[in-house]
């Protein structure tokens, strides 16, 4: 129990410091998510933020692409439940993962390959 907690700490340690240590990359990112959310409401918001979240701050896409596993896996277990509708949900969340985290994969690569060639 102790070591979760440490790993918590640490986790939201390493956290404050990033946005502590790139205030114009945060700013940027709350106001797009202001911005989408002004807009298009708060789902639209969360997804595309989250994209920018990884693309300004170079975290692993793979990430996202395992939430969307997992969000897969629960579909059928809401539908045994008979929640048509919140597994429809965790389908669509799913195919927005993944898509995002496809994207973010492309776009890692095509770093790779350019810091490669330079």
């Amino acid at each position: 129990m102790e070591a979760r907690e440490n790993r918590f700490k640490k986790f939201f340690k390493n956290f404050i410091d990033l946005i502590k240590n790139h205030p114009y990359k945060t700013l940027v990112v709350v106001f797009i998510f202001w911005f989408l959310e002004w807009h298009w409401g708060f789902e639209a918001s969360f997804f595309i933020t989250l994209f920018f979240l990884f693309l300004l701050f170079h975290w692993d896409a793979r990430i996202l692409i395992a939430f969307a596993l997992l969000f897969l896996v629960s579909c059928p277990f809401y539908l045994i439940l008979g929640k048509k509708f919140q597994a429809e949900q965790m389908a669509i969340y799913a195919y927005y993962l993944l898509f995002i985290g496809t994207v973010l994969s492309l776009i890692e690569c095509l770093r790779a390959k350019k810091t490669k060639n330079a």
